[in-house]
């Protein structure tokens, strides 16, 4: 019961990120979206997508029952 709902909460986690991020993005010029970029990158957190919104979308689909799309890499 208790990891049912940590993937719950997990899952409502990532959907309420998903609105956070694009507001952001909107509101960001290209200059501090590349200054974001190379400090994630430098950290090692992403290689070639700031957001990783292709695979934070993926990860919602599938925790919702949706069938996963093909590897694109």
């Amino acid at each position: 019961m208790a990891r049912s709902w940590l993937l719950h909460e997990l899952l409502q986690e990532l959907q309420r990120a998903e609105p956070i991020i694009l507001a952001m993005l909107n509101v960001m010029t290209d200059e501090q979206k590349a200054l974001v970029f190379q400090q994630l990158q430098a950290a090692n957190i992403v290689d070639d997508a700031m957001t990783r919104h292709h695979e934070r979308r993926e990860m919602i689909k599938r925790a919702m029952g949706a069938p996963m799309a093909a590897p694109t890499r």
